[in-house]
């Protein structure tokens, strides 16, 4: 019950369901009739935030997928990235929307959901939680040097080339080539050196690659002395 010694009385209610009231006139005991209203009490959207994953320098551009639930679309969604100033991306059809991420400059990219608002009449909003991580790798390059040159006209197989692959994921495969003729394959973790040993004089092609994400490395036509 409430007491006004006005015109207006106010009940709060979080409680959903119908609700009756009746005044009555303290002075003269009169009562009126009931008088009925519903309460309605929208749930709190919920939202999720998926798209982690690593990809190559210049790759095809990963989307970061948010998606709302609980309430009424369309939803908005608040998001930082590596911790800047706050966005918002709107759904425009169904409970999910996208964002693109660049993938010209290597880094990682942290996309962290702050909070979710829906549509409904009370434009419920809720803080939520979760981080999407896309890794752009370095590029994949290599340093190269010839070892136990071969002398012109020496036909025994003494030389080599070592390569040090750096960049992309850290481990890589390692091709040598002769035109389109491979003459060796190598993988290799880290940055120490590899050894294509044993080589004739002549030109050769070296192409390394990542052999996780299989990112293209740079590619050099080299000639024995």
């Amino acid at each position: 019950g409430a007491t006004a010694p006005g015109n207006v009385a106010t009940f709060t209610s979080t409680v959903a369901g119908a609700y009756s009231v009746v005044i009555t006139n303290t002075a003269t005991g009169c009562v009126s009739l009931s008088a009925s209203g519903t309460v309605t009490v929208n749930p709190l959207p919920t939202a999720t935030i998926a798209g982690t994953r690593t990809v190559c320098l210049n790759a095809t551009a990963p989307d970061i997928t948010f998606t709302g639930a609980n309430g009424t679309a369309p939803y908005t969604f608040t998001y930082t990235i590596n911790g800047g100033v706050p966005l918002a991306v709107t759904t425009t059809s169904g409970s999910s929307v996208t964002v693109s991420v660049a993938t010209g400059t290597a880094g990682s990219y942290a996309y962290d959901l702050v909070s979710v608002q829906d549509a409904s009449g009370t434009t419920c909003s809720n803080a939520q939680t979760g981080t999407a991580t896309v890794t752009v790798l370095p590029p994949v390059t290599y340093t190269y040097v010839f070892t136990n040159v071969v002398c012109k006209d020496d036909a025994t197989k003494a030389g080599a080339i070592d390569v040090t692959p750096a960049g992309g994921s850290g481990k890589y495969i390692l091709t040598l080539k002769q035109g389109s003729l491979v003459i060796a394959t190598g993988t290799q973790t880290g940055t120490a050196v590899f050894r294509f040993p044993n080589l004739l004089r002549g030109s050769y092609t070296v192409e390394v690659e990542d052999a996780n994400y299989g990112c293209p490395g740079t590619c050099n036509g080299l000639t024995t002395p």
